[in-house]
């Protein structure tokens, strides 16, 4: 702030340091919801005072006028509301992801990338923004939305489904099935009672750019 900036207050006091005198950020959180709290700061800049932060008593500014210790006051108290900046990561590199505690596989990240320029000439900013989510790579059976003859059960901490007739099925709609080129199919049985075909219709039958079937695999029967 200008008014700041022009009179004698960096040597004694930072936004979030303190310093001879407390940080701002420190005054704009003990005086915040106080409804006197301009009037009195407003008297103490210009007047000095001390006690409240510690021995060093700060300087009083008689020069100033009340309505510009005023402007001072406010611009310090509004520091209170400005929001905590996130915490961003690189332009480049390389991010590993964690399995939250509790969390049993059903989450997702949402990585938001974006960019802001400062303009020039006269010119507004320029900014583009993109969004990523990823999603865990395993995916219940009881997850899915349609289902025929089968019945639903967990055993092992795993979520199965159990056919119970031939041409029993279950279905997942809607599905993006972008950048993904394989997908698995656990199904186990004591002895071989019939054949799992994994399917996939409409828009998803090749993969994306190939041109090519999308291929299933079995991994376990």
């Amino acid at each position: 702030m200008k008014l700041i900036a022009a009179n004698d207050c960096k040597p004694c006091h930072s936004n979030d340091k303190k310093s001879i005198g407390p940080a701002y950020n420190d005054v704009a959180s003990k005086y915040k919801g106080k409804a006197s709290a301009v009037e009195l700061l407003t008297k103490k800049v210009i007047s000095g005072g001390s006690g409240v932060w510690g021995e060093v008593p700060m300087a009083g500014h008689p020069q100033l006028s009340a309505a510009d210790a005023s402007e001072m006051v406010k611009y310090i108290l509004s520091l209170a509301d400005q929001k905590a900046k996130i915490k961003s990561l690189p332009i480049k590199g390389e991010y590993t992801t964690k399995l939250k505690p509790g969390d049993k596989g059903n989450g997702v990240y949402i990585l938001r990338a974006s960019y802001r320029d400062n303009g020039a000439n006269g010119l507004p900013a320029l900014t583009s923004e993109e969004t990523f989510t990823l999603h865990n790579p395993s995916l219940s059976p009881h997850k899915f939305d349609d289902f025929s003859f089968v019945n639903k059960m967990s055993f092992g901490g795993r979520e199965l489904v159990i056919p119970t007739q031939s041409g029993s099925y279950f279905r997942l709609n809607q599905t993006d099935l972008t950048g993904i080129k394989q997908i698995e199919l656990m199904a186990m049985a004591p002895k071989a009672i019939g054949t799992a075909r994994p399917m996939a219709k409409a828009s998803s039958t090749t993969a994306p750019n190939s041109g090519e079937p999308m291929p299933a695999t079995t991994p376990s029967t």
